[in-house]
């Protein structure tokens, strides 16, 4: 099957990259680039073709394509005010709560990260809400840890500088941070060497080959952004509003972006209206984090949920492991119930008082004699299924 190939890039347009977007971060330089390539030579760009083009296009494309066009018409010297009274078609609403991530969907795709990196890039994408260039922009200088298990990070991107606080996904950032090639500059890097920054196409494909390792079963929107989306709306029905939701999201003051995620949560707010609105009595369920965080058993270091073994001391923290963990501290329990009892009964037959190295009295009856019980008699019935009947 032959490769179709780009169509190759105007000459003119090619000199207006390179004079006026050498400044620029190279994806707005891919973004201007291919948006840029499917325009007709400069003489021949005029409003007529971008009415009919608008009708073939994304509402998103053709906002991206008009803003170019403006910058080339501008670097060209042409008269641009014909382009800024050109009315863009009003963008749908294009994301829905059916669009949002589930928990057990963020389960499944934190799983399907099998490298240290992806663990923790997708948890930090996900917990920080952050847009693409923020993540691509975080430095190994801007995590700050704190206590209780908490880190500050420090996001920068296209509203400026902002700082926000993850607990959740610490861990997984720790265990990363802990092999981290070099330990400075860019926190997010390729794989393989030289060691370098994680650039965008390379995270968009690292997103689709998780997103298609996870098999979620059904079309995805947004691939990248609908981690942001859906850690919006689930800080907004925890309750961060107005001012404190702006700073978080990194919205600039006044925005009205808040009344996205009001539309977004609204099947959870629902009974919040019924009952303060409407007086109708409801049954409020606990909301259930989608990323969350504890502790491992044996060290106590804080550890995701969904990692499988602790980064510090090797701990089994899947289910089987925990059942074994706590069926091995109730063999300890009884071979220290063994040996106190041990050690009353030679101590009884010498006449010797024990109250002062057992103050407490020995336990009539517990658990974990009704474990020994069962399992005496599971050996008992091997003893007599392996042994000979007596003649």
């Amino acid at each position: 099957m032959a490769r179709t190939t780009k169509k190759k890039l105007h000459p003119e347009y090619q000199t207006f990259l390179d004079e006026e977007c050498s400044h620029v971060s190279e994806s707005t330089l891919t973004t201007y680039t291919a948006r840029l390539r499917p325009l007709p030579p400069p003489n021949k760009l005029t409003i007529s073709w971008f009415k009919k083009r608008m009708k073939e296009i994304s509402p998103h494309t053709a906002s991206q394509e008009r803003l170019v066009i403006k910058m080339f018409k501008k670097w060209n010297g042409d008269n641009t005010d014909e382009w800024k009274e050109l009315k863009l078609p009003p963008k749908k609403e294009s994301v829905t709560v059916k669009d949002l991530y589930t928990r057990e969907e963020l389960k499944s795709i934190f799983a399907a990260c099998f490298e240290t990196r992806d663990r923790a890039m997708f948890q930090v994408l996900y917990e920080s809400a952050a847009r693409r260039g923020e993540l691509l922009n975080m430095k190994f200088e801007d995590i700050k840890f704190e206590d209780h298990g908490t880190a500050e990070v420090i996001l920068t991107g296209k509203t400026g500088t902002r700082a926000i606080w993850i607990k959740d996904s610490v861990p997984a950032l720790k265990a990363w941070m802990n092999v981290h090639p070099v330990r400075k500059g860019p926190l997010w890097i390729a794989l393989d060497f030289p060691v370098r920054a994680l650039t965008a196409s390379g995270l968009t494909a690292r997103v689709i080959e998780i997103l298609k390792r996870a098999n979620l079963g059904r079309k995805l929107k947004k691939k990248i952004h609908m981690f942001r989306h859906t850690r919006g709306t689930e800080v907004y029905i925890l309750g961060l509003r107005g001012q404190s939701l702006n700073v978080f999201m990194g919205w600039s003051k006044g925005s009205n972006m808040e009344a996205v995620y009001v539309h977004l949560a609204n099947a959870e707010t629902k009974d919040e209206v019924r009952s303060k609105v409407l007086g109708i009595a409801t049954t409020k369920k606990k909301y259930q984090h989608k990323l969350v965080s504890g502790n491992c058993p044996r060290c106590g270091v804080g550890v995701a949920e969904n990692d499988i073994v602790c980064a510090k001391c090797s701990f089994d923290l899947t289910e089987d492991g925990r059942r074994k963990a706590r069926a091995k501290k109730k063999r300890e329990e009884y071979r220290i119930r063994a040996m106190e009892d041990m050690i009353r009964f030679l101590a009884g037959k010498m006449g010797l008082d024990t109250s002062d190295m057992f103050p407490d009295p020995p336990p009539e009856h517990t658990p974990i004699d009704e474990e020994m019980e069962a399992i005496k008699k599971q050996y008992s019935q091997k003893k007599k299924d392996y042994l000979p009947p007596r003649e």
